[in-house]
């Protein structure tokens, strides 16, 4: 089964006791399963009373093709409980979903919480599995009468909620978001949504969809329209948000990053739905996320898979002690426990490095998808708008070449960069195969170097801030005066204001395969910063710059 939908977080232990936790997760569970709308709706089956604590249940039947399986697993370090319901596709028989709940708790942590779904076909013909994702209503109970905190590293900087967080225009809460959205320690994505310049309020509801997402991310609101326009002068034009568009901000995020890697929801696409809206933006966030998280087990996500470990490995433990026993009444010694033991841990270790290559794919596929989408909503906006037509808030596209990279930077980044080539420069044919890199090299001058050299933000590594921001790039902060002059017209570019007509650019970034001689593998890009005009001047952008030893 492939599965298409996983939460996990950290349970608040500050409302129940712990060691109640577990039963109470149980009772939820069971009250979700056991709902009286939905046992009418399946034709239930099931004569006993409704179960309410963390027990074992063997596999039984609820109505015609849903099944309910519990399991309890305990050791002297953990205590594990788990829950699978199966059950039918609404609408095509040949499909089986499974829902699938996991509380742990180990020795000196929080318990833990995940819920995964699942999707499977048991029918013969190859054809893709075509399903949205949902949310199991179980999340937002859960949330709303436990309480969570983000996986990962067991802090979060806003707690998890069924609903929207308001953000003001106050400072305050400016500083609070900004730190938020930049911070490394950020593990889920942020959804903001702006509200409309005249009335003041989203063109989504952001209630609903808080409430679909719950568990996956956390929801900003905007209190007013003047609350992007406070965000303005700190997160750049590009990645801001405006007049009821809403974005997704994936963790990570760096100011240099272009727009298309946080996707944008513009009025202009969300006005294509029309009523359907605020159903049609929450299923492509909850989409867009689901993507990436189905494959996402941190170290302390528990399926179901690995509670059945958990119940195999007490068991060959209790037959490791057994034999032990036997082996020291009889005096022979007896290894096939510990070889079962060992080939156990193997294949556990095996299956877990596979499932953390399906996270490293996924993520590309869902840049890549990020990618098209934004093409796709740019060609309809072509196609719908007629030649006169007002002109129409477009989505950042990802440059295709570097000659495009340059010039989107020249269009958003006019007031902080001068591109001033010399005749040795190569932006306009160079074929490096990453142009995308480029322009977040560029991005990367107009902010983070930009604000640092104009001492509006301090950064005391420049170069492994653009390694942290772009892997594999660097930046050097001179060049030897000897190369520069021996090579000159590498090294120097037009600048009217300057004495000559002419300034060095003994600063570059450096991006691309370090030993690869080939122009698709490396770039450059060679710079000066002109502190009377504040500007970054960058008058050279190729595979390398000619030296005295080339």
């Amino acid at each position: 089964m492939r599965a298409i939908y996983r939460s996990a977080f950290t349970l608040n232990s500050d409302k129940i006791h712990q060691s109640e936790l577990m039963d109470r997760v149980a009772d939820l569970v069971y009250r979700w399963v056991f709902d009286s709308k939905r046992l009418e709706r399946i034709g239930c089956v099931w004569q006993e009373g409704i179960p309410c604590s963390a027990s074992t249940i063997e596999s039984q039947e609820i109505a015609p093709g849903w099944n309910i399986q519990a399991l309890r697993v305990d050791s002297e370090r953990q205590q594990a409980w788990g829950f699978r319901l199966i059950h039918p596709d609404a609408e095509y028989s040949h499909l089986v979903w499974a829902t699938e709940i996991t509380v742990s708790s180990k020795t000196g942590e929080l318990p833990f919480f995940t819920c995964s779904s699942l999707v499977g076909d048991r029918g013969q013909v190859f054809v893709p599995i075509r399903r949205r994702p949902s949310r199991p209503r179980i999340v937002a109970d859960v949330l709303d009468e436990i309480g969570g905190t983000s996986v990962m590293d067991g802090r979060s900087v806003f707690p998890l909620l069924t609903k929207p967080l308001d953000l003001s225009e106050s400072n305050t809460d400016r500083e609070i978001f900004l730190g938020a959205l930049t911070s490394e320690r950020r593990t889920l994505p942020i959804i903001f949504f702006s509200a409309i310049n005249e009335t003041n309020l989203p063109l989504v509801d952001a209630m609903k969809v808080a409430n679909h997402l719950a568990g996956l991310a956390h929801v900003v609101l905007a209190r007013n329209s003047t609350v992007s326009w406070n965000l303005a002068d700190r997160l750049p034009q590009h990645l801001n948000c405006y007049g009821g568009a809403v974005r997704l901000y994936w963790p990570g995020l760096k100011l240099s990053d272009p727009g298309f890697r946080h996707p944008l929801w513009t009025p202009q696409r969300i006005a294509q739905y029309g009523q359907m809206s605020t159903q049609e933006v929450g299923l492509q966030l909850l989409e867009a996320i689901a993507s990436i998280s189905a494959f996402k087990l941190p170290a302390n996500f528990l399926t179901w898979d690995d509670l059945l470990d958990l119940k195999r490995k007490r068991a060959i433990a209790e037959a490791k002690e057994r034999a032990l026993t036997e082996a020291q009444a009889s005096g022979k010694k007896n290894e096939w426990a510990e070889l079962l033991e060992a080939d156990n841990s193997s294949l556990a270790q095996e299956i877990r490095a596979l499932k953390e290559q399906l996270a490293a794919q996924s993520e590309e596929v869902e840049q890549q998808r990020s990618i098209a989408e934004s093409y796709r909503f740019a060609l309809e906006q072509e196609r719908r708008q007629p030649v006169d037509a007002m002109e129409v808030e477009m989505p950042d596209l990802p440059a295709m070449s570097v000659c495009e990279a340059v010039e989107n930077a020249e269009r958003i980044h006019s007031e902080r960069l001068a591109f001033c080539f010399n005749n040795r420069s190569e932006h306009r044919d160079s074929p490096f195969h990453a142009p995308e890199e480029v322009e977040r090299a560029l991005n990367w001058l107009a902010t983070t170097y930009f604000d640092s050299r104009s001492k509006k933000v301090s950064c005391q590594d420049l170069d492994a801030n653009l390694a942290a921001a772009i892997p594999g790039w660097h930046y050097s902060a001179h060049q030897k005066e000897a190369t520069m002059k021996a090579c000159e017209p590498w090294y120097r570019c037009p600048w009217p204001s300057a004495l000559n007509g002419k300034i060095w650019i003994p600063e570059h970034l450096k991006g691309g395969a370090d030993r690869s001689r080939r122009p698709e593998d490396t770039i450059r890009v060679a710079f000066a910063w002109v502190d009377e005009s504040q500007k970054v001047v960058i008058g050279f952008i190729g595979q390398h710059q000619e030296n005295t030893r080339t």
